[in-house]
Parts: C-alpha cells; structure tokens; sequence
C-alpha cells in the first residue's frame, strides 16, 4: 500500500514533468539536435510526397523498360524456362494465357496476375515463370525508374 506522502510525491513529479514539457518543446531544433550524442542519423529521406507509388504504362514512359536481350532474350527466356503441365498436355490443352504483372523500380517482376487464362495447370505456370524472371531495365520517367505495368501473351502449344 502506498503511503499518502508518496503519492503526493508523484503527483507533484507528474505536474513539473508536464509543466517543464512546453518549456522543452520551445526549444530550436539546433539546441535538440547538439542533445543527441548520435551524429550518424543524417539521413536524406523523401517525404511521402516524393515518393512516386503510381504504376505507369510503357506509353506514359521516358525510356520504356526492357527485358535483358530485347524482344528477343525475353521469348527466348519463355522457350527455355515455360513447362508444359502434364495435365494440359493430357488433355491437350492448347492456347494463350494472357497476364499482366509490373516491373518494379529495381526491375522485378511482381505482383502477376492472369487476366485470360488456360486452366489445366497453365495459368499457374506463366505466373512460376515470371516471378522467375531476371530483372528488367526498369521504366523511366523523368530521370528516375518507375514501377511499369507489362502484359504479355504466353502460348501453350503442342507442336511447337
């Protein structure tokens, strides 16, 4: 049990606590920063509204992105890595599945998503070989890289 003078202690400590607070926060921020012994925290962070969040289409790019080796690389990319489903090829499921997925600004592929699909395994499939992919060249706009939305066609076809 606390006995009646501590209480009253802390009560008086809680009160010039809160009265030494305006007394504090009216200080300048150069007499704040000598108080803090860390010098390392010099950091250049944008603010949010220096961040660019929008996903663009090539059209509204400076420089559009590009896949290592081109139109090339990137069907031959396709060739080598897509893996016919073995239900697919079954059931001979042929076709295009359609997906669409962004290049992030360190040129990632992320975020696919299947906007016509196959079935039979396909679909899974295209989404496995682009989150596979090696980095692109990002977009640019401006002098900075931006996250691009990509569509692509991928063919399922049983006699190449």
């Amino acid at each position: 049990m606390m006995k009646k003078h501590s209480w009253t202690h802390a009560v008086l400590f809680l009160l010039s606590m809160s009265a030494l607070a305006p007394m504090a926060m009216a200080q300048s921020d150069q007499t704040l920063a000598q108080a803090i012994p860390n010098k390392h925290l010099d950091l250049d962070i944008p603010s949010a509204t220096e961040i660019d969040l929008n996903v663009y289409t090539p059209e509204m790019l400076d420089a559009k992105m590009f896949f290592p080796g081109g139109r090339k690389g990137l069907s031959e990319h396709i060739h080598q890595h897509l893996k016919y489903p073995t239900i697919a090829r079954e059931y001979g499921i042929e076709g295009q599945v359609h997906v669409e997925f962004i290049i992030n600004k360190l040129g990632k592929a992320i975020s696919p998503q299947i906007i016509k699909g196959l079935g039979a395994g396909c679909d899974q499939e295209v989404i496995r070989l682009i989150e596979s992919m090696p980095n692109w060249r990002p977009g640019i706009r401006g002098v900075s890289p931006v996250m691009t939305k990509v569509q692509l066609g991928i063919d399922f076809s049983l006699n190449p």
